[in-house]
């Protein structure tokens, strides 16, 4: 066993900073990295553009570009892979991993894609209600995209244990996937709670990138943290017994204190005596962090477990029509004034020109309402010199949303305010996919795994 092992964090999204992972994989003596490509909502919209483009794949669009900048240098410096960017087809992503190394001329890898986290046949054939307004998970028929259940660590220790060199699942506790290397190389039994939990708070601190390490922390002249533009990503530093330290990368941007570990810890935490993962209930009420050197912190305190749920969250996707949403610019002198005049226009044109009796529509003008609204104590009397009049409209009716953004920007530019800064529109169109979530039995969840090598 290992005297430690080190995990860095690679990833907020699947669109994030690619030079901060090769940063952890060169300069951050890491065992293992973990990257996290799915936002609640992501393995929806992914199914949605398959369904839409016959033969897209599922698996992360970022996917194939990162492979052929990180699979060498992970190689070479001994450093496994686990991520969840197999989307709605790890397989097909394990493939496209094995193909990248063959490029890059890496002898040896083996992938393992782990799969069943599809649970949309299981959702309808049980009969399931989503929280989100009781609705009935088989009334949503073919609208239902995606239903897929936030499965446990346990198949990404199962993979390494039998010697893969990266892990590529599906939808699965994003705290999970840190777990899962930990429970490899120590050994940790699936009942030992306490430690399970101490890999779940460790998870919990990498799994969003830089916040553990000053991103989404700054705030000047209250917070400030130095060198965003080369932000270092975090690592942990694990030990057998569950205590950690939490660091980056030397030279590198940002900074590690308890603070920032802190705002992180708290980050999308219901309850911290009670949080919840697939793998383990979790009491962190009483850990805390304390400062050991520069961008060191220490976990201490007490971290304690309790038996893992019965029920595994399932998110799912649901089709719910579309939105056209726009942006003019107005600038200059009187440029609020203008603003609030194409406001007014658009609302009342949205009023009688959109068909369906469900289409929603809302018009604000950023630099003056585009945030807090009619919220009390916003001072009102600005007079900016640019303002923008976004236009945003849902409707089930495709016709309704394109109508919205044509009202809000071709329109409005020819028979609205005189705007100088007119051309500098923003026009968008997509399909909506609203999200709900339901719980499942965990028994009736199967995850198995397949692998792939070269």
């Amino acid at each position: 066993m290992k005297k430690y092992v080190r995990i860095g964090g690679g990833s907020a999204g699947a669109e994030d900073r690619i030079d901060a992972a090769l940063d952890l994989i060169e300069k951050g003596n890491i065992d293992y990295i973990c990257f996290d490509s799915l936002s609640e909502s992501e393995l929806s919209l992914i199914a949605a553009h398959q369904e839409a483009n016959p033969g897209a794949k599922g698996y992360d669009v970022f996917l194939e570009m990162k492979m052929m900048q990180i699979l060498k240098p992970c190689a070479d410096n001994g450093v496994k892979i686990v991520g969840n960017m197999g989307g709605t087809d790890p397989v097909a992503g394990a493939e496209l991993i094995v193909e990248c190394a063959k490029k890059l001329g890496i002898k040896k890898l083996k992938v393992a894609a782990c799969v069943g986290d599809n649970v949309v046949e299981l959702c309808k054939d049980l009969d399931l209600y989503t929280v989100e307004g009781n609705k009935r998970i088989r009334d949503f028929g073919d609208k239902l995209v995606t239903a897929n259940a936030y499965v446990s660590a346990d198949h990404i220790t199962e993979a390494l244990d039998n010697g893969a060199d990266v892990v590529i699942t599906g939808r699965v506790g994003d705290a999970a996937m840190f777990l899962g290397p930990l429970r490899h190389e120590f050994g940790w039994k699936n009942d030992e709670w306490d430690k399970l939990s101490a890999g779940i708070c460790v998870g919990h601190l990498l799994e969003c990138g830089a916040q553990s390490t000053g991103g989404f922390y700054a705030d000047p002249p209250y917070r400030v943290v130095p060198d965003l533009d080369t932000m270092g990503y975090p690592i942990a530093e694990v030990y057998p017994d569950g205590s950690f330290k939490i660091t980056k990368p030397e030279g590198t941007g940002g900074m590690v204190t308890p603070q920032t570990c802190t705002a992180q810890m708290l980050y999308e935490t219901h309850d911290p005596r009670h949080y919840i993962e697939a793998d383990v209930i979790t009491d962190f009420a009483d850990m805390h962090f304390e400062q050991e050197s520069k961008d060191v912190v220490k976990q201490t305190g007490v971290i304690k477990g309790m038996p893992k749920p019965e029920l595994l969250k399932v998110s799912m996707g649901v089709r719910e029509g579309w939105l056209g949403s726009t942006i003019v610019f107005y600038a200059g002198p009187g440029a609020a004034e203008r603003g609030k005049l194409a406001q007014d226009i658009l609302n009342k044109r949205l009023a009688r020109v959109l068909k369906s009796p469900e289409a929603e529509y809302q018009v604000v003008v950023t630099g003056l309402d585009g945030i807090y609204l009619d919220a009390p104590g916003v001072p009102k009397n600005l007079e900016p010199w640019e303002v923008g009049v976004r236009t945003a409209v849902r409707s089930p009716l495709y016709e309704d949303a394109m109508t919205g953004a044509r009202e809000g920007s071709t329109t409005l530019i020819t028979s609205g305010p005189a705007s100088p800064a007119g051309k500098q529109r923003q026009y968008e169109m997509k399909e909506i996919v609203g999200y709900y979530h339901t719980f499942i039995p965990r028994e009736k969840v199967s995850i198995s795994i397949e692998y792939r090598e070269v």
